[in-house]
């Protein structure tokens, strides 16, 4: 299956406000994907909606989120069900930094129904990292049911290697995000333990027509062994 697993609605501050439910959802079904991850920054608070709005749509959701943790790595953080990601979302409220957004500077963050209609805003600031470690942040997704990958993990700013310089032996995670081919010969060169691991090749989208086209495709055993599902 054609997959991108790293589209941001405008629940992110950094991303265009015409990034909506159903805007995204089309512009993937138009694209030619089949199923699709709407991450945002630090919140899951667009994820009823996107989980609405896809009823009626011939596309596959998976519920996601991207943190960023205490150390200022993103991760990102994916769950089946969205009763799970909820929950999580709980969690992030308890270790966001209690700081009003400022809509001027960094942009605002809405949140839709599933018609697209604006019902809320958050309030605090989504933009900065947690206090939560990247460990911590790991093992609560996990706790959960969810399963971790790391964001752009090599050549981009906030993945784990422009960040840390290396992946911690005690970090484990279920897949790593790469930008480019190159990037993945380097991260199973220089940590091998991550080789056989699920390599996502997301867009990381911001505005509609960044959504990825028929570039990152899935197996259905490499998406069951993501999962942990037995075949």
């Amino acid at each position: 299956m054609f997959a991108d697993l790293h589209i941001h609605s405008a629940l992110s501050a950094c991303a265009d406000d015409d990034m909506t439910p159903n805007n995204i959802l089309n512009m993937a079904i138009i694209k030619g994907l089949d199923v699709i991850a709407i991450c945002d920054h630090n919140s899951c608070k667009q994820q009823p909606a996107i989980a609405k709005a896809a009823l009626d749509k011939p596309i596959q959701v998976v519920f996601g989120v991207e943190v960023t943790s205490s150390e200022e790595v993103h991760v990102l953080c994916y769950f089946s069900r969205l009763a799970d990601c909820m929950a999580f979302d709980q969690w992030l409220e308890s270790v966001l930094m209690p700081i009003d957004n400022n809509e001027k500077f960094f942009g605002k963050q809405l949140v839709f129904d599933e018609n697209d209609e604006i019902i809320d805003k958050v309030s605090v600031c989504l933009s900065f990292a947690t206090s939560a470690s990247l460990k911590e942040v790991i093992d609560n997704a996990v706790q959960l049911g969810g399963r971790c990958v790391f964001a752009h993990a090599i050549g981009k700013s906030h993945g784990v290697i422009r960040q840390l310089g290396f992946i911690p032996e005690d970090i484990y995670v279920s897949g790593i995000e790469i930008m480019e081919q190159k990037h993945q010969i380097e991260l199973s060169r220089t940590h091998p333990r991550f080789e056989n691991t699920l390599w996502f090749s997301n867009s990381d989208a911001h505005q509609l027509f960044d959504i990825n086209e028929k570039d990152f495709y899935i197996t259905n055993n490499q998406w069951k062994d993501f999962w942990g599902e037995k075949s």
